[in-house]
């Protein structure tokens, strides 16, 4: 039994590839009911005749690809799902996996089944790696629910949505995440992917490397359940401003802060959501590094 409510989101990534995944042995089942169904209808044996299996054969590719294309298409009108060429990818490799598996498809002379087979268990090999950074990392976070982000275990990148792991030999890591700041409004990047229960920690740990020669203003947002619920209204959550000098800066926020940060609620520290570091307004491009998040 895994725990899902470990995790900010109602699901977590190695879930939510395992639900992408299903593309494809749910289109090489569909591949194989299209060939069926072509099949019996043209009223022929797939072994009757090389030219007779070929003409089956063309039909029952088009009626894949159509199918493939509209069940995306389909999607998009749920109003939640939205067309992916991710998907279709993955459709697409069901079908070669059915190709190069189907006893009766040798009859046709498609050249180079052999190959077909290596390759179609390459792909799945290859659209299987995130699945096993995801579910490494959530077995990380399983081991250690204290560390949020200190960027020396593979996956870690992918719990934020914006940045990049860069060598750095500054902090207390191997690594740290480079974020590129713009002029806009807001810029900066959210950790979405974290324990979400703090009940049993009191100090929020990050550090900070500032890239700006003067001092600089980093803002921090953390959301509970609660707060997505009613809209991420301001008033919802933590809010606060921590003033970076250039370098390194150590930042030790007390949980009991965090507890109060709403204006007219206590935050719900079994339930938090994300957490979001960002700048407001800046003069001109920059960057920051982030490392060691931690809960002590």
């Amino acid at each position: 039994f895994i725990n899902f409510n470990l995790y900010s989101t109602p699901t977590p990534r190695y879930a939510k590839e395992l639900s992408n995944l299903a593309h494809v042995p749910l289109f090489a089942l569909i591949s194989y009911w299209v060939w069926y169904w072509i099949e019996h209808w043209s009223g022929r044996q797939a072994n009757s005749s090389v030219t007779s299996t070929r003409r089956i054969f063309i039909l029952w590719l088009l009626v894949c690809i159509t199918i493939a294309l509209i069940t995306e298409q389909l999607q998009t009108l749920t109003g939640t799902r939205y067309a992916s060429w991710t998907d279709i990818r993955r459709d697409c490799l069901g079908l070669t996996l059915f190709l190069a598996a189907y006893p009766a498809l040798a009859n046709i002379g498609l050249p180079g089944r052999r190959l077909l087979a290596t390759v179609a268990i390459t792909w799945l090999l290859i659209e299987l790696i995130p699945l096993g950074i995801y579910s490494r990392d959530y077995y990380a976070i399983l081991r250690h629910p204290d560390i949020l982000a200190d960027f020396d275990t593979i996956g870690q990148r992918s719990r934020w949505n914006r940045g990049e792991l860069v060598a750095t030999s500054d902090s207390d890591g191997q690594s740290a995440l480079k974020i590129q700041l713009g002029t806009e409004l807001y810029s900066g990047t959210s950790l979405e992917y974290l324990p979400r229960n703090w009940n049993d920690w009191t100090t929020f740990h990050l550090e900070v490397f500032c890239a700006d020669s003067t001092p600089q203003s980093l803002h921090f947002k953390i959301d509970d359940s609660q707060a997505i619920t009613d809209g991420n209204s301001y008033l919802m959550r933590f809010n606060a401003t921590e003033h970076l000098q250039s370098g390194w800066n150590s930042i030790d926020i007390p949980i009991e802060a965090i507890r109060n940060g709403p204006a007219d609620r206590k935050m719900d520290m079994a339930q938090i959501y994300s957490v979001t570091l960002f700048f407001s307004h800046r003069t001109a491009p920059g960057f920051m590094l982030l490392d060691n998040l931690r809960l002590r």
